[in-house]
């Protein structure tokens, strides 16, 4: 009995040490997987850190090239429309006013800036332009006055100029004369169709001598020429019609 007991001790105790060594190994075993796995997902998160940091260089890179060409697109654009605004600006000054507007040089004036003598001559542009805008307006001595100073900064040869610091020069006596002209025609009252129509027609005898004596139209002189159709359309209808809201005008 005392041998059976000893020789199962001994099977159990060979058994403990067999399931110890198995439990050991396969401990081993899960702990080198784990460490495969580990090294695993290492290397994949350092594939994933390239893979994400030659995405961004690409993006990068096509950003720069596409900075570049755009870059370059606007840099041609930019020379073919100076090349296009040299050749307009090759034409004589009285030539650009009669061609272009004010709008036009304002916008083209900011693409000159490499070439001062094109600049200046932009600038000589607008301001004629600006005088020429005076005789749109209600007459103002200062502005007036302003505008005659500026135009005579302007060194170039020029039928239109001179033209136009003419109109200027006279503008104030053909106002005194359209006052003038206002302030009679108030003067005188008619009663019946037979007066109206004595008093309409002298009035427009006097228009006429008055824009045959001044010379002005649209061209010239706008501002007084929209007072003077005023009239024109008033006197029509009622030639007692009244007109002291024009003289508020001049």
């Amino acid at each position: 009995m005392k041998k059976i007991i000893i020789s199962a001790l001994i099977l159990v105790n060979s058994f403990a040490v067999f399931s110890q060594e198995r439990l050991q190994r396969t401990i081993s075993e899960l702990r080198d997987e784990l460490k495969q796995k580990e090294e695993l997902l290492d290397n994949l998160e350092t594939q994933k850190t390239d893979a994400i940091t030659r995405l961004e260089k690409q993006i990068a890179e096509l950003e720069q090239e596409s900075d570049k060409r755009a870059n370059e697109e606007y840099e041609r654009g930019k020379h073919d429309m100076y090349v296009q605004i040299a050749q307009i600006f090759d034409k004589s000054f009285d030539e650009l006013i009669t061609l272009s507007t004010e709008h036009f040089f304002a916008r083209d004036l900011q693409l000159t800036d490499n070439n001062p003598e094109m600049t200046q001559k932009l600038e000589d542009l607008l301001k004629y332009y600006s005088a020429r805008e005076i005789l749109s307006e209600k007459y103002d001595e200062q502005k007036l006055k302003d505008a005659q100073n500026k135009l005579d900064t302007i060194n170039v040869s020029s039928a239109l100029l001179n033209k136009l610091k003419t109109d200027m020069e006279g503008y104030k006596r053909r106002i005194d004369m359209l006052r003038d002209l206002i302030e009679n025609i108030e003067k005188t009252n008619a009663n019946s169709v037979d007066t109206q129509s004595l008093k309409r027609k002298e009035i427009l005898s006097d228009i006429s001598e008055y824009l045959l004596a001044t010379g002005i139209n649209y061209n010239n002189y706008p501002h007084l020429m929209n007072i003077v159709l005023e009239i024109i359309t008033r006197i029509q209808l009622d030639a007692n019609a009244d007109l002291s809201d024009l003289l508020q005008k001049l």
